[in-house]
């Protein structure tokens, strides 16, 4: 009799263990990027180049870390190697990032990024490739998470601005 109830017993605590591990797993970040890079020209005429989020959890994010690379294949003996060149955001550590919610009229829970490189002239060849990398903690379970999102030609900058709310789209600007 011992021995079957403390084999049920661990049982039943490694069942319910393993159903909260489960259910926070299913709490971790999130995270859409818009697959257009917006074009936008500042007062001086030098373009900014934005970069959107948005948080598709209904909780906040804390902890955001952006990077913006461009990554270059370079010949070596034996092979080709990528090579990494980190660019300049304006801002890329965000304490953080709302909740979704459709009805939330001031979009908190989207978040817009820019780079004032010019990443046209940077971007010189077509076996470029830019990568944002986008690293979140979630505010309830604590688990992280990484989104990349590559973008493989020059064709995915739209001139304009990214649409505010829950749109990942570019428009032009008048």
């Amino acid at each position: 009799m011992f021995l079957y109830e403390l084999f049920f017993s661990v049982t039943t605590g490694f069942m319910g263990s393993l159903l909260v591990v489960l259910f926070l797993y299913r709490l971790k970040p999130k995270l859409d990027i818009s697959p257009y890079i917006a074009e936008q020209p500042t007062h001086d005429s030098t373009p900014m180049f934005g970069f959107k989020i948005i948080n598709r959890t209904p909780y906040p994010l804390v902890d955001i870390r952006i990077e913006l690379v461009l990554v270059t294949p370079v010949n070596v003996n034996g092979g080709a190697v990528k090579s990494a060149t980190a660019l300049q955001l304006t801002r890329n550590d965000f304490f953080q990032l709302g909740k979704f919610d459709a009805n939330d009229r001031e979009a908190d829970y989207a978040l817009r990024v820019g780079c004032s490189q010019d990443i046209r002239s940077l971007w010189l060849s077509d076996t470029q490739d830019l990568r944002i990398n986008v690293i979140a903690r979630h505010s309830l379970s604590g688990f992280c998470a990484v989104k990349s999102y590559i973008f493989h030609t020059k064709a995915d900058i739209k001139p304009g601005k990214h649409v505010f709310g829950n749109s990942l789209k570019v428009e032009p600007v008048d």
